[in-house]
């Protein structure tokens, strides 16, 4: 062994008469769980924000089944829970059908029933969620309504 003369010799004075922090970490009052749920990305809210989610798809699933509660035969009323369901994926994102965003009647096309179906399950899931894609722009339920009508009358003849 080799008697290193560079190295500072010990000073028994530069100790400290505190406890080791390092010595008993269950002794220490830190805040384990808070930092691990913030490493999580969770801010403590996750909870309130899963529940408003439930209970927004028991919404959504609820108006979705709603022909269940018809009288009908079971194959009708899958069909017209199909279509809800299919018009209210077009209302949230169009594009999901194709390469690209398609129209209600591309969509009806493609599914084989017809325009006025999807139409008005598209409309009625707008009316209930306040949700529209760019393709309804121009229907009666677009912000474009009022001037929509508005022309139309303009254009009747008037009555004699």
């Amino acid at each position: 062994m080799s008697n290193n003369t560079n190295s500072p010799a010990f000073d028994e004075g530069r100790l400290t008469t505190d406890p080791d922090p390092l010595n008993d970490l269950n002794a220490q009052d830190f805040p384990f769980d808070e930092i691990c749920l913030k490493l999580d990305g969770d801010d403590g809210n996750g909870d309130a924000r899963m529940s408003a989610l439930v209970e927004a798809l028991k919404v959504f699933l609820f108006w979705a089944a709603e022909p269940f509660k018809r009288r009908s035969d079971g194959d009708a009323k899958l069909r017209e829970t199909g279509k809800r369901l299919v018009a209210a994926l077009w209302v949230l994102d169009p594009a999901c059908f194709k390469e690209g965003p398609i129209s209600a009647a591309e969509l009806s096309r493609q599914i084989g029933n017809n325009r006025v179906a999807i139409s008005e399950c598209a409309s009625e899931f707008t009316r209930r969620f306040k949700v529209r894609n760019r393709y309804q722009a121009n229907g009666r339920n677009g912000k474009h309504a009022d001037k929509l009508r508005a022309s139309i009358e303009n254009q009747r003849p008037e009555a004699q």
